[in-house]
Parts: structure tokens; C-alpha cells; sequence
């Protein structure tokens, strides 16, 4: 008799044990996608980075890039510092290529968070203010969803990233700091 139960409590166990790592895996399987909100619905974007700031701004389906203000810019002017910044004037760019970036991103999903943000997160996965971050705007200007990027990842061209409202952390497949951070004239047409 002891034998029995012994062997019932082991494979009990064992059956416990497997449909809890089954429940894990289906978990991590389900994905979602990243942002929630309607690519529809955004009129324009700011692409926010210490060194740099881009506003985008789509008018009757084309896309237009201006210069934007960013933390630096702030500090220099609070300082009353030159700042010595290239400057440009609103510019028609590639819209194909600003689509694609931004199908890219909203096509991005995500399983289980990789971490929960606290205080200490932000110095390891180095999303703060000064991050490059993206700001979605509607056609009132009004503030749809922030996107934070950090650090790259544990593999080739993925980054850590977060929403503004969500202190969960996810791991991206895509290192989007290269698309979307880059010089004026790289958005123009080829």
C-alpha cells in the first residue's frame, strides 16, 4: 500500500509539475501586438532623442519632416548656450519609407513582458527621458502613445523597449533606434 501511494504521489507530482510548464509555454506563445493603438489614427509623430528631435507630420497622405526641440536643446537654452545644431526648414521626405518604418513597428508583437520597470530598471535597460522615445499624435495634436527604446538585446538587432503608461519592459525583434534615428536627408526620396 505504501508503495502505491508513494508511486500515486510521484506521478501526481509529475503531472503538477508538466502542466505548469505547459501553461508557461502557452503563455509565451500567445503574442500580442506592441502598440494598441490604430496606425489610422496617427497625423503625425515625433521622433525624440537627446542629440536630435524630428517632428513628422503627414498632410493628404505624404509625409513631412521639421526640426523638433529635444532635452539638450532645453538645457542649452536654459543656459543661454549657442546652440550650434544643424537646422532645416519643413521638407517633403520618401512617405513609402516612413510608412514602412512605421508598418514595421506597429506590425511588431510581444509575448510575456520581459521585466517590470522600477527605479533601478532604468539604468539597465537605459530607458529614461534622454532615450530616443516616439510620440504619436492624432490630428489634434494630442498625445496617442509614447514609445521608449533602451539598450540593444540579448540578440542581433533586437532592443528593449516600453510604453509610456506600462512599466512592463519587452524585448523588440527589430532595433527600430536604426530606423527611426537618423539624419534629415535620409528620409528624402533616392
Amino acid at each position: 500500500m505504501k508503495v502505491f501511494l508513494s508511486f500515486l504521489f510521484v506521478a501526481l507530482m509529475f503531472f503538477g509539475i508538466n502542466r505548469y510548464y505547459e501553461n508557461i509555454k502557452q503563455r509565451e506563445n500567445v503574442k500580442k501586438s506592441f502598440l494598441s493603438i490604430s496606425r489610422n489614427d496617427i497625423s503625425s509623430f515625433t521622433v525624440n532623442h537627446f542629440i536630435n528631435s524630428q517632428n513628422f507630420v503627414q498632410n493628404q497622405g505624404e509625409w513631412y519632416i521639421e526640426p523638433g526641440t529635444n532635452k539638450l536643446q532645453d538645457v542649452l537654452k536654459n543656459q543661454n548656450i549657442e546652440n550650434k545644431s544643424p537646422t532645416f526648414k519643413k521638407e517633403k521626405i520618401d512617405s513609402n519609407e516612413v510608412n514602412r518604418v512605421l508598418d514595421l513597428l506597429f506590425a511588431e508583437t510581444v509575448g510575456v513582458p520581459h521585466d517590470e520597470m522600477d527605479s533601478d530598471d532604468s539604468k539597465i535597460y537605459e530607458i529614461n527621458e534622454y532615450s530616443l522615445h516616439i510620440i504619436f499624435k492624432d490630428k489634434l495634436g494630442s498625445e496617442l502613445e509614447t514609445v521608449y527604446f533602451g539598450k540593444d538585446g540579448p540578440e542581433s538587432l533586437s532592443v528593449f523597449a516600453k510604453l509610456k503608461a506600462s512599466s512592463k519592459i519587452y524585448l523588440l525583434n527589430k532595433d527600430y533606434r536604426l530606423l527611426f534615428l537618423r539624419p534629415e536627408e535620409e528620409w528624402k526620396s533616392k
